[in-house]
């Protein structure tokens, strides 16, 4: 499972990954807030937008191999 994360210490509040998403998955209002439900993960066009490199698609490979950190909205 893929999911989008958004590194606050180098994020800028720009707005150029809502922009790159042609799907509506990210809205910026005050920060980042994610849609997981409209994502498709493999476009990774939020990704490339983002020019400080704030904005990452990362694989989860289960509960078990991450630890419970809840990134990925399993548990």
């Amino acid at each position: 499972m893929r999911f989008l994360t958004v590194d606050n210490e180098k994020c800028l509040k720009c707005g150029m990954c809502a922009e790159a998403c042609q799907f509506g998955a990210l809205l910026l209002q005050g920060e980042i807030f994610f849609k997981a439900a409209a994502c498709v993960a493999e476009c990774r066009a939020c990704e490339l937008a983002c020019a400080q490199g704030a904005v990452e698609i990362l694989e989860c490979a289960g509960c078990e191999s991450c630890g419970g950190c809840k990134s990925c909205k399993c548990g």
